[in-house]
């Protein structure tokens, strides 16, 4: 590539994301960062389009919303703590000692479920911990 070539090409932004055509050569694929989820791994969303607009659209709403703090599918911030607790303690229970998930579990089900266990995941706040 020379020098000229780069100079033609415009750059993106840090966090914009990557909008490719999709192998059918139809459509347009994006992928944007938005962080990592909580088992580590990173938290890459793909986003499908007919146009390149349209995907630099989708991805500019994921992180408008990632911003204010909904991530995911919209059928998961319908979830609510105690459900997603359930759910985390028995993944956690492959990754941790049996003691460890013996309290981890005593903790949901004396402190947390009865607080806020009826609470929306995507209306749950800082304060409300």
């Amino acid at each position: 590539m020379t020098t000229q070539d780069a100079q033609k090409r415009p750059k993106r932004g840090h966090g914009e994301g990557t909008v490719t055509q999709h192998p059918d050569g139809k459509r347009y694929v994006g992928r944007i960062m938005l962080g990592y989820k909580p088992n580590g791994r990173p938290d890459r969303p793909k986003v499908i389009g007919q146009t390149k607009a349209e995907v630099q659209r989708k991805l500019a709403e994921l992180k408008r919303n990632a911003d204010q703090g909904m991530r995911g599918d919209p059928a998961k911030e319908r979830q609510a703590v105690a459900a997603f607790l359930d759910t985390w303690l028995a993944t956690a229970s492959m990754s941790t000692r049996t003691r460890t998930h013996e309290r981890y579990s005593q903790v949901v089900r004396l402190h947390l479920a009865p607080t806020i266990g009826r609470q929306k995941l995507s209306t749950l706040r800082p304060d409300a911990i």
